[in-house]
C-alpha cells in the first residue's frame, strides 16, 4: 500500500497526513494514478507468457484508449501504407513497448491535465514531464543503462509527486509553491513542514505502490540531488540517478528563457559528459528531442513550444564557489551573519564599499538557506545567537559539499583555549576579535582571499583533468560504437548482433517472454555486382538496410551479419507477430527502386523467421533455425518468407508443438 512507503507517523500542519487519509485519498480517486488499463498494461509487463492478443483485449476494454492508440499507429506510419484498422494491427506496427507508453500518457495526461491548484501550472507540468521522458529514452539508448522504453515511464513519472500534492491539497500546496519561488531546496523544505512529506518521497510512495521496481524508483527519487543517494560510485543505481537529473535539466533547458538557458547550459553539458555525451552529441539530440517531442505532443494533446539550438557553453565547476576564475583582488561573495543588528550593517556596509556582493543573516537558521543558495566564498559568523549559534552554523555547512570550502571567518569576544579548538573543530578558519575593527577585518579578508586564489588554481587543474577524462570517455565510446558498428550501410554489425541476441535470450529466460529472429538474405545479389559493378552492390546494400530500418518495428533491432545477409532481433515478437513483420519488410523492399541510374534494377529479399520455444536451446540454434528457414525460402522461389520449427517437431492444428519422427516443417 502506498501509506506504508510514507514516514512514520508523519503529520501536516492542523491536517494530519496518516495512512488513513492516504487510502481514502486513493479510493476516493483523488490521488494521481494511472486509471483501469492503463495500470493494468503497466503491471502486465511483469507477467509471464503475455501475448499480444491478450494486451490486445486489455485495450479493447477501454474503446477510447483503443482508438487514440490506433490513431497513434497510423500518424507514426502514414505515407502510402496500408492503414492501421485494429489494435492488433496497432501493436505490430508499434510494438508493446510503445503501446504502454502511449497508454501511460494518455490515461495521466487526460485525467490530470488541470486542477484545483491555482499555483501549480498543469500545462507546464506534462510538457516538461513530456519532453524529460523523451529525453531520459534518448539517453538511455545511448547509455544503455535501463531499456529505453523503460526510460521513457520513469522519466515521465519522476515529479508525479509534485502533481499529487497539488491534487491532495491544491490551496496549501500554492502557498507553499509560493514561498519557494525558484527554488527547489526550498520547495522540498517548505513541503516537508506543510505535509510531513516531500514531492520526492511521495514520488517513491507512488512509484512503489504502482508495482515500479526498487531499481527505477530510488534513481527517481534522488534524482534532483544525486549526491544525497549515496550510491556506490560507478553503480547502475549512480549511473541512472544521474541520467534522470540530466534529463530533467535537458528539459528544463529546453524550456527556459535565453538569460536561463546561459545559466543551464553548462551544468547540462557537465552530467552529459559523465554519460559520454559531448556537446556536439547534446546538440543532436536536442534537435531530435524537438522533433519527437511536437510528434507526441500533437498525439497527446500536450503544449510544445518550439525548442532554440543548443549553444553549447564551458562545464560547469564542480563546486561553483571554488570556480577557477576566482583570484585574489577579485570581487566576492561574502555572507554576513550576526543577530546585532548594528554589527551586522557596519560589516556589510565595509565590506560593500570594498567593493563586494554581500548578503546578510540574522540567524544560523536563515544563513545556513542563504549560504546554499548563494553559495558565498567567504562567510563572516558571530560565535553567539540565539537558536543556531556560530559553532553549530559550522558544523551543518561543513556537512553540506558546497559549504566544505567556503572560508569561515568567526566574531568572537571569547579567548577560552578550550572554546578556540572546538570551533577549530567545527571548521572555523579565523577569528576576529569583537568589538569589530575594520583594519584588522580587511587583513583577515585578504588571507581569506589567497586561500580562495589556492582553491581556485586547484579547482582549475581539476577542472583539466575532468574535461580529459571526459573527453577521453567520449573518444572511447566512439571507439567502441565503431567497432560494433557495419561502416557501409551503419547499421549494428555481426559482434552486434551475437551480444545483443545474446542478452534478449536471457531476458526472455528470465521473464518468459517470446523472443523471435529473422535472417534476410538479399535475391540474386551476386548477379547484382557481376552485372553492374561492385559500387553499384554498395548501393544496393545501403539501400537495403535503410529500407529494413524504415520498415522494421521501434523495439527490433536489425543488423548486418556480412555480405548480403541481415539478421533482424524482434524482442516480445511471437512466431505470428515475426512473420507479419517478416511479410511487411519482404514488401517493402519488393516495392523500392535501389538505383535511380539504373531504373529497371529491382532488388528482392528472402526471409527465415524462427522463434524461440521447446527444442532451441541457445541463440546459435535459434540463429540456425533462421537460417535454415531462408534457405527453404531461397528453395521455393525467393521474395518470399518461411517460418522455421525446430528438429523434430511439428504443429498441431491447435498451434501447439509435438515431437515428430518427420523431417522439421518450414512454412
Amino acid at each position: 500500500m502506498l501509506a506504508h512507503h510514507l514516514a512514520p507517523g508523519a503529520a501536516m500542519v492542523n491536517d494530519p497526513l496518516d495512512n488513513a487519509r492516504i487510502e481514502a485519498a486513493r479510493a476516493a480517486g483523488n490521488l494521481p494514478s494511472p486509471k483501469g488499463v492503463a495500470l493494468t498494461l503497466l503491471q502486465l509487463a511483469d507477467k509471464e507468457n503475455v501475448t499480444n492478443q491478450e494486451i490486445a483485449r486489455v485495450i479493447k476494454s477501454d474503446p477510447a484508449l483503443a482508438g487514440r492508440i490506433i490513431r497513434a499507429a497510423n500518424s507514426v506510419h502514414a505515407g502510402g501504407r496500408r492503414p492501421v484498422a485494429s489494435v492488433n494491427d496497432a501493436l505490430v506496427v508499434l510494438g508493446f513497448a510503445v503501446v504502454r507508453q502511449l497508454a501511460l500518457s494518455f490515461s495521466l495526461i487526460a485525467s490530470y491535465s488541470g486542477g484545483k491548484c491555482d499555483g501549480f501550472d498543469y500545462r507546464a507540468f506534462w510538457s516538461h514531464s513530456l519532453l524529460t521522458a523523451l529525453a531520459t529514452r534518448a539517453l538511455c539508448a545511448r547509455k544503455r543503462v535501463i531499456a529505453a522504453e523503460e526510460g521513457f515511464i520513469i522519466g515521465l513519472l519522476q515529479r508525479i509527486g509534485e502533481l499529487a500534492l497539488a491534487t491532495l491539497y491544491p490551496m496549501e500546496y500554492t502557498r507553499v509553491l509560493k514561498e519557494a519561488g525558484s527554488s527547489r531546496v526550498e520547495l522540498l523544505r517548505g513541503e516537508q513542514r506543510a505535509f510531513a512529506i516531500d514531492h520526492s518521497e511521495m514520488t517513491r510512495a507512488m512509484l512503489f505502490d504502482w508495482g515500479l521496481p526498487e531499481a527505477l524508483v530510488e534513481p527517481a527519487h534522488f534524482h534532483e540531488f544525486p549526491e544525497r543517494g549515496r550510491f556506490e560510485r560507478g553503480s547502475r543505481a549512480e549511473t541512472l540517478t544521474q541520467l534522470l537529473c540530466a534529463a530533467r535539466l535537458l528539459a528544463e533547458l529546453a524550456l527556459a528563457d535565453e538569460g536561463q538557458r546561459e545559466t543551464l547550459s553548462p551544468r547540462v553539458l557537465e552530467f552529459s559528459l559523465r554519460l559520454g555525451v559531448d556537446a556536439a552529441g547534446l546538440g543532436e539530440m536536442l534537435g531530435s528531442l524537438a522533433k519527437d517531442w511536437a510528434e507526441w505532443g500533437a498525439i497527446l494533446q500536450v503544449e510544445t513550444p518550439p525548442i532554440a539550438p543548443f549553444q553549447p557553453g564551458a562545464p560547469s565547476r564542480a563546486f561553483r564557489e571554488t570556480s577557477a576564475k576566482r583570484v585574489a583582488g577579485e570581487k566576492l561573495r561574502i555572507l554576513v551573519v550576526d543577530d546585532d543588528a548594528a554589527i551586522r550593517m557596519l560589516v556589510a556596509t565595509a565590506l560593500t564599499n570594498w567593493g563586494h556582493s554581500v548578503y546578510s543573516a540574522s540567524s544560523g537558521e536563515e544563513a545556513l538557506r542563504l549560504a546554499v543558495e548563494m553559495s558565498p566564498q567567504i562567510v563572516v559568523v558571530d560565535w553567539v545567537m540565539p537558536g543556531m549559534d556560530g559553532i553549530a552554523f559550522c558544523r551543518a555547512l561543513r556537512a553540506t559539499g558546497m559549504g566544505r570550502t567556503m572560508y569561515v571567518l568567526m566574531l568572537t569576544s571569547m579567548e577560552d583555549e578550550e572554546q578556540v579548538m572546538e570551533a577549530f573543530e567545527a571548521g572555523v578558519d579565523d577569528f576576529l576579535a569583537k568589538p569589530v575593527n575594520l583594519r584588522m577585518l580587511a587583513a583577515r579578508l585578504s588571507a581569506g582571499q589567497r586561500v580562495i586564489a589556492m582553491q581556485a588554481e586547484i579547482e582549475r587543474d581539476k577542472d583539466e583533468i575532468r574535461r580529459f577524462a571526459a573527453e577521453l570517455a567520449v573518444s572511447n565510446r566512439r571507439l567502441k560504437d565503431a567497432a560494433l558498428t557495419d561502416a557501409l550501410t551503419g547499421l549494428p554489425n555481426r559482434r552486434y548482433a551475437l551480444d545483443r541476441l545474446a542478452q534478449e535470450w536471457a531476458g526472455t529466460a528470465r521473464l518468459s517472454r517470446p523472443l523471435a529472429v529473422m535472417m534476410i538474405d538479399i535475391d540474386h545479389f551476386k548477379e547484382v555486382n557481376d552485372s553492374h559493378g561492385h559500387e553499384a552492390g554498395d548501393q544496393v546494400l545501403a539501400w537495403v538496410a535503410e529500407r529494413l530500418k524504415q520498415t522494421a518495428r521501434a523495439s527490433d533491432i536489425v543488423c548486418r551479419l556480412g555480405g548480403e545477409e541481415f539478421l533482424l532481433i524482434a524482442p516480445g515478437a511471437d512466431e505470428e507477430s515475426a512473420r507479419i513483420a517478416a511479410e511487411r519488410l519482404r514488401a517493402a523492399v519488393e516495392a523500392g527502386a535501389p538505383l535511380n541510374e539504373i531504373p529497371s534494377l529491382r532488388v528482392t529479399v528472402s526471409l527465415g523467421v524462427a522463434s524461440r520455444m521447446p527444442g532451441v536451446a541457445d541463440t546459435a540454434g535459434l540463429i540456425r533455425l533462421a537460417d535454415q528457414a531462408v534457405y527453404q525460402a531461397k528453395a521455393g522461389g525467393r521474395n518470399r518468407v518461411s517460418v522455421a520449427l525446430p528438429q523434430g517437431f511439428e504443429k498441431k492444428p491447435d498451434g501447439s508443438l509435438k515431437f515428430s519422427t518427420s523431417p522439421p516443417l518450414n512454412r
